[in-house]
């Protein structure tokens, strides 16, 4: 069962794309009544090459700065209608303690940047948010730094596969855009089949109208049955999956792309985890993936 967020947790590193993540967090989680967990991670250094001196003379430049690391993260909070609270992790790597921090704050979505600092104090680089993305229990949205962004989002772009895994991208585009009172746009891409130089074939104009037909089709069966209390519309292109949706999104104005991973493999795949993790580094749009089911 799809729900709307009740505790949302926002990782950050201070960078403006964390700040922007940030911002649309305390937007959402007043609209849906819900309470923010602002997560900073201290990444560790540990090295089994650089001397034990230099490791003790890190921690102790950690220890000593804490402090002043808790007052900016109160200061990022601040104060509102909003309940937020906070907390500092300390870890290896960050991923894994965003992921392990969604179950032990017990929460619902995640709200996170992409392309943050990198170097030693790095938190939300890509490579990052993309981990979190394979790994969390829960669904996660991704924002960039570039302007827009930090708005509720209500024009929305459903990627859909026709497998069941796909469906739930559907229902959690329905629910937001049932709350927010925005649309939702189901959108199928089939990719090219590409044949070595010696066969010198292509899919027939005539057969890509057909597959097209049918999808329209099937979208439209999907959009009156999940989709009955939203406005929505249906849209089928040729092109390779994760670049299709991104450039789609963008070129039509939509806030927010809403994908499943674990979708159909092989040639008829279109919501592929991996898909979904090229979506989120490709997209200027933001992007919401969530766990499809088994």
């Amino acid at each position: 069962m799809i729900t709307l967020p009740k505790r949302i947790l926002v990782p950050t590193d201070f960078s403006p794309a964390s700040n922007r993540a940030l911002a649309l967090a305390k937007k959402m989680a007043l609209h849906f009544n819900a309470e923010i967990h602002l997560l900073h991670v201290r990444v560790l250094l540990n090295d089994p090459c650089v001397d034990s001196e230099i490791l003790d003379e890190v921690e102790r430049i950690l220890a000593t700065s804490e402090p002043a690391t808790r007052d900016v993260l109160e200061r990022a909070g601040g104060k509102g209608d909003t309940s937020i609270l906070t907390h500092i992790e300390r870890g290896t790597a960050a991923g894994p303690v965003i992921t392990d921090a969604v179950t032990e704050y017990d929460c619902d979505l995640v709200i996170m940047g992409t392309h943050g600092r990198r170097g030693l104090n790095r938190l939300l680089t890509g490579s990052v948010a993309q981990e979190v993305v394979h790994h969390s229990p829960v669904p996660v949205l991704t924002t960039r730094a570039a302007k827009g962004g930090s708005s509720i989002p209500h024009k929305m772009l459903a990627a859909v596969d026709f497998s069941e895994t796909s469906l739930v991208a559907v229902d959690w585009a329905a629910n937001l855009a049932e709350g927010v009172d925005g649309e939702v746009t189901l959108l199928h891409v089939f990719e090219p089949l590409i044949y070595p130089d010696f066969y010198v074939l292509e899919s027939p104009i005539e057969d890509r109208e057909d597959i097209k037909d049918h999808c329209l089709d099937s979208l439209s069966a999907i959009a009156n049955e999940r989709l009955a209390k939203v406005p929505s519309t249906v849209a089928v292109i040729h092109g390779h999956v994760a670049q299709s949706i991104s450039s789609y999104a963008h070129d039509n104005d939509h806030d927010l792309v809403v994908l499943a991973t674990n979708g159909l493999s092989g040639l008829s795949h279109a919501v592929l985890g991996s898909v979904a993790e090229r979506t989120v580094r490709l997209s200027m749009v933001p992007v919401l993936t969530a766990r499809g089911r088994s």
